[in-house]
C-alpha cells in the first residue's frame, strides 16, 4: 500500500500488512499515493477504493510540474467511484510526477487501494 498521510502532524493511522489498507484513526487525516506510470501512457480511468463509510471523501490523481511544483488535477472522484474522463490524460514523465490524494478521512475510514486503467 502506497498510501500515507500529509495533514496532520501526527500518525493517527492503522496500516494493515495483511490487507494492504490504512484507516483514519483519527478525524480530518488527508492521504497521498505517489504514482508511477509508463511514459507517454494514457489514461482511460482512475479510482480509490475504501470501505463504504469513505465513500463520503473524494480522491483526486494529480500531475506535478517537476519545475515548478504547480499541480494539475488529472481527475477525481468520490472514493469507490471511477473517474473515466481524464484531462491531461498522457503521461509524460518529463516534465510532471503524478500523485493521488483525498479530502479528510474521519476516524474508520479506510483506503483499500487505488487503480489507473491505462492503454500504451
Amino acid at each position: 500500500m502506497g498510501f500515507t498521510t500529509t495533514n496532520p502532524d501526527t500518525d493517527d493511522v492503522e496500516r494493515s500488512a495483511s490487507k494492504g489498507s490504512i484507516k483514519a484513526e483519527a478525524d480530518g487525516i488527508t492521504f497521498m499515493c505517489q504514482v508511477h506510470l509508463p511514459h507517454k501512457a494514457v489514461v482511460n480511468s482512475a479510482i480509490v477504493y475504501g470501505n463504504p463509510a469513505a465513500s463520503a471523501e473524494t480522491w483526486f490523481l494529480d500531475r506535478i510540474d517537476i519545475s515548478t511544483q504547480v499541480s494539475t488535477e488529472v481527475g477525481n472522484g468520490n472514493i469507490n467511484t471511477a473517474d473515466l474522463t481524464a484531462a491531461n490524460p498522457v503521461i509524460d514523465n518529463s516534465t510532471y510526477g503524478y500523485m493521488f490524494w483525498t479530502t479528510d478521512l474521519d476516524t474508520g475510514d479506510e483506503i483499500w487501494s487505488a487503480r489507473i486503467i491505462y492503454t500504451i
